[in-house]
């Protein structure tokens, strides 16, 4: 079973250029994830290990017609705190770069994010 350990939600239209553009800043295969949370809204996702070899996946669903949800998923085994605050940052710079107005991240790791 696939966890999310961090998530962000975001608001936009993209177009097929800009939506390429964060699958690749991501490293994301145009994949359906099969497992977990919202699996069904899925369309592309990347399983890796971490440095500490906690089995992660990446994953960017859509939500609605300009709705979008970039998360990162463990399988029982919490990533390490440094690993979660350097995917926060990425996800707020994939969201910034295709001009998608960032929602929210959870867990919030700042009252903006919240």
């Amino acid at each position: 079973m696939l966890w999310p350990a961090v998530r962000a939600l975001a608001y936009g239209p993209l177009e097929n250029e800009q939506l390429t553009c964060l699958l690749n800043d991501l490293d994301l295969t145009r994949s359906v994830r099969a497992e977990g949370p919202g699996a069904e809204q899925s369309i592309a996702h990347r399983a890796f290990v971490d440095e500490d070899g906690t089995p992660l996946v990446l994953d960017v669903a859509r939500s609605g017609d300009f709705g979008w949800v970039v998360a990162l998923f463990h399988t029982g085994h919490q990533p390490a705190a440094t690993t979660l605050d350097g995917y926060r940052e990425r996800f707020r710079e994939a969201v910034r770069r295709t001009d998608l107005v960032l929602v929210q991240i959870r867990p919030p790791a700042s009252v903006e994010e919240g």
